[in-house]
């Protein structure tokens, strides 16, 4: 099993297992050596979401992992339906705990607005500006609230007033990925997020790597060792792995402890640009008072 900037996927049974190990029902210190070989994981098998919501939480695991694995990059699967302010309070605290290290797979319903959702999503991560912290003792100011933002978003199916109740993450946004339905979903959505995951084994595979190419959007392929073979050949697409149970458990005791994982946050593990949203055109979510 190789690890270094590798990333991968945990499927259900592997999250079992971690889950298992975590309440020291197996292996626990076996299990979290194997997963510190990755420099990303992904918890929760990515999906489309027309299935029942992740059990057990994959963000409760994933803040779990992001404490005992501090050179590891967190991507973790939301539940699908999931309403905007809460999808983004969660991802956020998570990109804070985890000292930016984190980021988020979007999940969606059939005929869901996953475009409405996305966009409230990022405007809340970014409605309340990190640099506004100035702790000005001599003053006796915590922040300058003139830069955070009201999102007054009034859409169809998520009216939010915003702003976020956390400061936005120091890489700018934490990552955002997402499982898409359709090529044509792609066109609508893929501009809006950092990386879609494509399964090799999908039928539109070819079709969706392009859409999502075309949108400016990183490609994660997902699938067994043979199938993801040269996957980096292709400027902006990565290979990620579909880590099962058992795997883990046949690497337990024969890998040795990770040397030189990429450190920094999980966009600089990535590649990824630093993305920030430009809120000046909202209103003042204090009014302009400090």
């Amino acid at each position: 099993m190789s690890g270094g900037s590798s990333a991968v996927a945990l499927d259900a049974s592997a999250l079992d297992l971690v889950v298992a190990a975590l309440a020291g029902r197996d292996d626990r210190r076996g299990i979290l050596s194997v997963l510190s070989r990755f420099s990303v994981l992904v918890i929760g098998e990515p999906r489309e979401g027309d299935g029942p919501p992740l059990a057990p939480d994959a963000h409760a695991v994933a803040a779990v992992l992001a404490r005992l694995l501090p050179a590891t990059g967190i991507l973790w699967t939301a539940t699908p339906g999931d309403l905007p302010y809460n999808l983004a309070r969660r991802s956020l605290t998570l990109d804070h705990l985890s000292d930016a290290r984190a980021g988020v797979v979007f999940g969606a319903l059939p005929d869901d607005p996953e475009e409405e959702r996305i966009r409230v999503v990022r405007d809340l991560w970014n409605s309340w500006p990190v640099e506004s912290l100035i702790a000005d003792r001599e003053r006796g100011v915590f922040a300058e609230t003139d830069g955070i933002r009201a999102i007054s978003h009034a859409g169809p199916r998520f009216p939010v007033a915003g702003a976020l109740a956390t400061p936005s993450s120091r890489q700018g946004e934490p990552v955002s990925a997402w499982v898409p339905r359709s090529p044509g979903a792609v066109a609508a959505v893929g501009s809006l997020v950092d990386l879609v995951i494509v399964d090799l084994d999908g039928g539109d595979a070819d079709d969706l790597r392009s859409a999502a190419r075309s949108a400016g959007a990183q490609v994660l392929l997902r699938g067994d060792d043979s199938g993801i073979v040269g996957a980096e050949a292709v400027p902006g697409e990565r290979p990620l792995r579909l880590l099962g149970a058992s795997a883990i458990r046949a690497a337990v005791g024969a890998v040795e402890p990770p040397r030189g994982l990429p450190a920094g946050s999980l966009r600089e593990r990535l590649g990824l640009r630093p993305r920030r949203l430009d809120l000046s055109d909202r209103p003042r979510a204090f009014g302009g008072v400090r």
